[in-house]
């Protein structure tokens, strides 16, 4: 099961990855007004509160009674994680 939870945690650290990198190459416009950089902006903002969703979901794996059930929420409940991990 931990290799379930590297597997995802992996998956979110890509996405994070290839969101910053985004942000990084933007062209230099006006950023402010820019709809598609805003987006990214709030995107890293989503990706970043996943990654603490998944910590927190992680941590509550430890106590639970079903650990199988916490992690197969998270992974119903995440836009971010891939299909075939489910």
């Amino acid at each position: 099961m931990i290799h379930l939870w590297n597997t995802i945690r992996t998956q979110l650290e890509n996405q994070k990855a290839r969101i910053y990198e985004e942000i990084g190459h933007y062209p230099p416009p006006i950023a402010a007004c820019d709809q598609q950089f805003n987006h990214l902006l709030e995107e890293q903002t989503r990706i970043l509160g996943e990654l603490a969703r998944l910590n927190e979901a992680e941590n509550n794996n430890l106590t639970a009674d079903d650990p199988i059930q916490v992690l197969t929420d998270f992974i119903k409940s995440s836009p971010y994680i891939d299909s075939e991990i489910a």
